[in-house]
């Protein structure tokens, strides 16, 4: 669990000498998704095209459409520094929100979108895929 502060949310950690960014949104507040979601440049700034492992935890997290635009603007500009994000803790309206992220990058056929993010229902199953990613 954290302790709700933005460095306690989004870090980089080693997972089986592969690094990944965290990005914590479990029970974050609007303001809290937003303010997370403004610190993802920061974080990836500095990262080689296509390098960027990401895992991202939405549990229990709040919706409104201002976080799903945000994010959706984010990751599109930075889509070419990601090389795979794994999203955990889907429910309700986050995970109908997340999964329509998902079909516009399809949509819009953003190379490698499909193979780029992928949603798994442990954190186990989603560092295994990204270290093989």
């Amino acid at each position: 669990m954290n302790d709700g502060s933005l460095s306690s949310r989004i870090y980089w950690f080693n997972h089986q000498g592969v690094s990944v960014l965290m990005m914590d949104f479990t029970r974050a507040s609007p303001a809290e998704s937003l303010a997370l979601m403004d610190q993802f440049p920061v974080f990836i700034k500095d990262q080689p095209e296509a390098s960027v492992r990401m895992l991202t935890d939405v549990t229990e997290s709040s919706y409104e459409p201002s976080i799903a635009n945000k994010w959706k603007a984010i990751r599109l500009q930075h889509d070419a520094m990601m090389r795979a994000s794994a999203i955990i803790g889907l429910s309700g309206l986050v995970g109908v929100s997340i999964r329509s992220f998902i079909e516009l990058l399809e949509f819009l056929n953003i190379p490698r979108a499909n193979r780029k993010v992928r949603i798994f229902k442990t954190k186990d199953q989603a560092l295994a895929w990204l270290i093989k990613a």
